[in-house]
């Protein structure tokens, strides 16, 4: 009876120290395992325990779950998971007729020590490259009603080089205290746009980069989650102060005089755009709005290629598209301080259309003595205009417009011949016709006469005496 008291005892002591070291997590060692409710700072890697624990949590609750809750769940991974996969929430962007793809998303996956399922509702660090004119949208939980907890977003945002990128938060609602975006004016070292460390309910921005880099941020902590935001990202070239010339290649591409945020371009700007088309392909741009101070600030179309004129255009003129005769177009914007407008907007493009009819002369060709051009205003190009000249003076030569520029030199009005003959009794003065101006006519005398003095062609009129 001791004996088997004694194995009973036995027995009883080593299903005890079983069971206690079944309910510890791993690793803990027997002591109380700590976990952080705060959510990782901005840029840093969370605690490799969080998963761990996440995970533990999954498996332990799984054993109670009712049959329909295991599937809803298991319907709610189906999904995330696509999303997941596919490393952009993003929507596929329509494609225009030369544009091979408007936005490119490629995870980075810099951050793996994260758990993707904690940010299963946005993509994972994802690069997304801007190449064409209609705005991408970004979000924090795209299709979802809210984002989730202990999220850590973000997207590299590139464009064209030359260009800038702007984005526009259409919608923002974060949870005060522990949802923070964050937007960087270039990549994630370079500094935050003023105020861009946010949350709560004022939607930020809209934010203008300086280069052709953006770096946005999203995280969340585990207390609550709201609906979050929505913004629109877009680039473009725009005109600065000063002097600039910008190579434009990638197309369709949007040149604009300002930020799209602005209501004016800048004062004592020329800006220089060189857009360049494919081989095989002509440049083309499509002027959307166009409104500048009248006489002071212009934008002048010229071919890069052959150098001719397509237009001067200022105010707020109905201005067509324009096709280079080859592959450049060349645009300059110049203004002044004397006043601003609203500017321009245009998108560049590629097309094989013809080529656009060049600019007529929509000024007077220049001042010429004894004359006038002042009627050959509008002349279409590759036609003349021939000067209207002084009483006794004849055109030498006419103007040519070509391309919107006055191409004749030496155009001038000379001193008119004499077109008819002079009377002079009893003699024939028909030799004397078509004498230039400053010529000298002799009559030639009837039998039985004999000449006394000459004429002068004076500016086409005769002068002087003969008989």
């Amino acid at each position: 009876a001791m004996r088997l008291r004694l194995l009973s005892l036995i027995f009883l002591a080593v299903f005890a120290a079983s069971s206690l070291s079944m309910s510890l997590p791993s690793g803990s060692a027997g002591g109380a395992l700590k976990v952080s409710n705060e959510p990782p700072p901005h840029g840093a890697a969370q605690e490799p325990q969080s998963r761990d624990l996440q995970q533990q949590k999954v498996a332990n609750g799984a054993a109670h779950e009712t049959p329909a809750a295991a599937a809803g769940k298991a319907q709610k991974s189906k999904i995330v998971g696509v999303r997941d996969r596919q490393g952009s929430s993003l929507s596929p962007m329509p494609r225009s007729n030369n544009t091979p793809t408007v936005a490119i998303s490629e995870p980075i996956n810099k951050n793996a020590s994260h758990s993707r399922a904690r940010r299963a509702l946005c993509p994972d660090y994802t690069r997304l490259s801007l190449l064409g004119t209609s705005p991408v949208t970004i979000g924090s939980n795209i299709g979802l009603p809210t984002y989730d907890k202990y999220m850590a977003c973000g997207w590299d945002i590139s464009s064209p080089a030359g260009s800038q990128i702007y984005i526009r938060f259409l919608t923002f609602l974060t949870e005060v205290c522990c949802d923070f975006l964050y937007v960087h004016n270039g990549d994630i070292n370079a500094p935050l746009f003023p105020g861009s460390r946010t949350s709560g309910t004022v939607i930020p921005g809209p934010y203008l980069t300086t280069s052709n880099i953006m770096r946005v941020d999203f995280q969340t902590d585990k207390n609550v989650q709201l609906s979050g935001f929505t913004a629109e990202v877009s680039y473009r070239y725009i005109c600065k102060s000063g002097s600039s010339v910008t190579q434009v290649t990638q197309a369709p591409s949007v040149i604009a005089s300002g930020s799209p945020s602005a209501t004016t371009y800048p004062a004592n700007a020329a800006c220089r755009y060189v857009l360049t088309a494919p081989i095989g392909y002509r440049a083309k741009i499509t002027v959307q709005t166009f409104s500048t101070v009248a006489g002071s600030d212009t934008l002048r179309v010229t071919s890069g290629t052959s150098g001719n004129l397509y237009g001067v255009f200022s105010g707020a003129p109905s201005i067509a598209p324009i096709v280079s005769d080859g592959r450049q177009l060349v645009l300059d914007f110049v203004t002044d301080s004397s006043g601003s407008a609203a500017g321009f907007v245009l998108v560049f493009s590629h097309t094989t259309e013809p080529a656009s009819a060049y600019s007529p002369c929509n000024t007077p060709p220049p001042s010429i003595a004894y004359g006038t051009g002042s009627h050959c205003a509008g002349t279409l190009s590759s036609r003349s205009c021939t000067p209207t000249c002084d009483q006794g003076y004849t055109p030498i030569s006419s103007f040519r417009c070509f391309a919107g520029v006055w191409t004749s030199t030496g155009v001038q009005c000379g001193p008119a011949p004499c077109s008819s003959a002079p009377y002079v009794p009893y003699s024939d003065t028909s030799s004397c016709v078509g004498l230039s101006s400053g010529s000298l006519c002799y009559p030639t005398c009837d039998a039985g006469y004999t000449r006394s003095g000459s004429l002068t062609c004076t500016r086409g009129s005769w002068t002087g005496s003969a008989r």
